[in-house]
């Protein structure tokens, strides 16, 4: 992981030395730094100077740290302490991950095979249960949010980060931290029903789980812009686009009903919830159907060209040699041989009838 080194190292709480920027965000900067009284690397996320004097700001940055800090799971991020630096600034202390996020990785690498897909998949299933259990909608899920680490043998392990956008289902009047008719997030993922400013229910991260499934396999998310207002009328007139046939023949029956089920439009025709859409994830095989499969490398082989088509010249000379080989080639041969043994003892007879 790079980052920007701090030549100073300074310390906050007296107990946190900052080693090195290692990303940034709409709220603030995070920091690789080493807990000096614990001995262990840690991440800080430290508040953007610029909110110093916003209370909702303020408010919901310490919001983002309770939500995570209330759920523990193995595919959350960990929340090991908040607290107050220099100028007043809050930051949040948690576990130190080193990877790259899943954007970083589609970037790299490109799309990626179901079966690698399927496994992403299950582990966002889990974390996403985990929230909606306690009652906490994330609405900020996107590639960038789910850090990918190593653990064990599993090269692919999921982490859900940036619980700064989280709400609670039923949050009491003085518990909302965000401004009227304001819809926080990322448009491509963010739900039709929250674009227009409905309010979202669990269901929403459901649409946006489907958005990152379809972009880890497809490379691309199903809407491309800036603008809530423009990617609501593409849900609308368009619909959910259908996988490119390149994708679509490497992928088990069932993944496109299964997209077109997180994606819908309207919200009760999603999965009711995460556990179905687990569910749903599980039945698909990681691999093809083995009658696809053999069907697939029957065509596969029926479009590769034949050894005699590789080997032109060989084929025409082959074409135009005599088969004696053959059965019929066979009869002719000993039919011509029996024809001049016969023409040949004629030829004696005469000659010796001259003489």
């Amino acid at each position: 992981m790079t980052g920007t080194l701090h030549g100073d190292h300074r310390v906050l709480a007296n107990r946190y030395r900052l080693i090195m920027q290692i990303g940034v965000g709409g709220m603030g900067a995070v920091y690789q730094a080493y807990d000096l009284c614990l001995g262990r690397m840690v991440a800080i996320k430290q508040l953007r100077l610029s909110f110093e004097g916003d209370p909702l700001g303020q408010r919901r940055f310490l919001r983002e740290a309770e939500t995570a800090a209330a759920m523990s799971h193995q595919n959350i991020v960990e929340i090991y302490d908040i607290g107050w630096g220099s100028e007043h600034r809050m930051f949040i202390v948690m576990e130190f991950l080193d990877g790259e996020d899943l954007h970083q990785t589609l970037r790299r690498e490109g799309p990626m095979p179901w079966a690698r897909v399927r496994r992403i998949a299950t582990q966002l299933c889990r974390a996403i249960r985990v929230a909606h259990e306690r009652g906490i909608i994330h609405r900020d899920l996107k590639p960038q949010n789910c850090f990918r680490v190593t653990r064990d043998e599993e090269e692919d392990f999921i982490k859900i980060l940036d619980f700064g956008l989280a709400k609670p289902l039923q949050a009491n009047p003085s518990g909302h931290i965000t401004r009227t008719g304001e819809a926080m997030g990322t448009p491509s993922y963010m739900a039709p029903e929250y674009i227009e400013g409905k309010g979202a229910d669990t269901r929403a991260d459901l649409y946006a789980l489907g958005v990152i499934i379809y972009q880890l396999l497809v490379g691309k998310v199903p809407f491309s812009s800036k603008a809530g207002v423009e990617v609501m009328l593409a849900q609308i007139h368009q619909g959910m686009p259908p996988l490119p046939p390149e994708i679509a023949k490497q992928v088990p029956d069932g993944v496109a009903w299964l997209l077109q089920r997180l994606l819908a439009f309207e919200p009760d025709k999603r999965f009711a919830d995460v556990q179905e859409v687990a569910l749903a994830i599980k039945k698909l095989r990681p691999d093809l159907p083995r009658s696809r499969a053999l069907k697939q490398a029957e065509v596969s082989i029926h479009d590769a060209p034949t050894q005699t088509e590789i080997v032109a010249p060989a084929r025409v000379r082959v074409a135009h040699a005599p088969q004696l080989f053959s059965p019929s080639g066979f009869r002719w041969t000993v039919a011509f041989s029996l024809v001049s043994l016969v023409a040949a003892m004629l030829s004696i007879v005469v000659k010796l009838y001259i003489l």
